[in-house]
């Protein structure tokens, strides 16, 4: 679907492109951070959100596109070997709206506060534990899993924090839940 943007910019709504057909161009981040978390979870569960391109016009080379964001999630995709992204495809963007999109993808981002951390933590213990029918020795509800149990130590390795670091979390958690303490900033 192409819709019209402010300035009159074509834009199509995601679209699957071939990884190789992706070039990096001049790009402000540099860092991209360790992307082996972000591999798995893309292996695991699909790409959740899709990078942002411009398509190369030249009529005398193959489809080409420059990336204007999602860079580690390029790289995710390339370490995982897929031949295709899902994307969303401007054309005929100026040189200033080109970095504009980067720097936008990249500034505006809000980081998770301390107590979502804490409380996402904490949610994902209470998943795995349900999933596994049960906390290690106390027995959960039977499930098609019966005889498995999860612990805390089990979550900590699976998140990659330690197990003091998980108790803390669980433990603001609750506190926040309970109304004992206010934990809205880092």
């Amino acid at each position: 679907r192409i819709f019209q943007r402010r300035n009159c910019v074509n834009m199509t709504l995601t679209s699957q492109i071939k990884l190789s057909s992706i070039v990096l161009g001049d790009r402000l981040r540099q860092e991209y951070g360790d992307i082996k978390d972000l591999s798995e979870s893309i292996a695991k569960y699909g790409m959740l959100t899709a990078i942002t391109v411009e398509k190369v016009s030249d009529p005398w080379m193959e489809e080409e596109y420059l990336l204007l964001a999602g860079g580690r999630r390029l790289k995710a995709c390339t370490a995982l070997n897929m031949e295709t992204i899902p994307a969303i495809i401007y054309e005929n963007l100026s040189n200033q709206e080109r970095r504009l999109i980067e720097l936008e993808e990249n500034i505006k981002r809000e980081d998770l506060t301390f107590a979502e951390i804490s409380s996402i933590r904490a949610e994902i213990h209470r998943i795995k534990v349900k999933e596994a029918g049960g906390f290690k020795g106390i027995p959960g509800p039977k499930t098609e899993k019966s005889g498995q149990t999860w612990s805390q130590q089990d979550t900590a390795q699976y998140l990659g924090v330690s197990p003091s670091t998980l108790t803390g979390d669980l433990q603001i958690d609750e506190a926040a839940k309970a109304g004992f303490v206010e934990v809205t900033k880092a």
